[in-house]
């Protein structure tokens, strides 16, 4: 639904009958929204489970992966001044989150027409009950359906990050 740039292949930007809820939770980011530069995308991580409802209790998992973060090229955390670890605050028009900065090499920009584009990492486990408690990736995804399935596009949305 949202995209860094416009649809360079015709006058349609995305699925015409892709299922759009109503609310504040639904806003859907303009194309080439200028305040939401970078792409975000959700990941799992193997020591947690699903929504990590009870992975975020089991206290060997939590001391594997403790909590919430964004993972960052290096690049974009030099731009920003962000080193690992720092906090960071992650936006996309539904909303913001606060979590560590994780800065890997395996995170790599985007070459999109003339534009780099940042790529964002954001682990979906987290919430806010449990010993492992964070900032949930799901207060800022869309909220869209696949128009088939109804099957919710949570995997790619524009977002912005700034250090904390």
């Amino acid at each position: 639904m949202e995209s860094p740039i416009n649809n360079p292949l015709g006058k349609q930007q995305s699925n015409p009958v892709t299922v759009k809820y109503q609310g504040d939770f639904a806003k859907i980011a303009p194309t080439a929204s200028p305040d939401f530069p970078y792409i975000a995308t959700t990941h799992r991580l193997v020591e947690h489970y699903q929504s990590g409802a009870v992975t975020r209790n089991c206290p060997n998992l939590v001391e594997l992966q403790p909590e919430m973060f964004a993972t960052i090229s290096p690049g974009l955390a030099k731009k920003m001044g962000v080193k690992p670890g720092d906090m960071v605050v992650v936006s996309s028009i539904r909303g913001e989150i606060k979590c560590r900065a994780n800065v890997l090499p395996i995170i790599k920009p985007f070459k999109v027409a003339d534009r780099e584009i940042e790529l964002i990492g954001l682990p979906w486990h987290y919430g806010y009950s449990g010993i492992a408690i964070g900032s949930s990736a799901n207060d800022i995804t869309p909220s869209v359906g696949d128009p088939n399935t109804m099957i919710p596009e949570s995997k790619a949305f524009l977002c912005n990050v700034k250090k904390a």
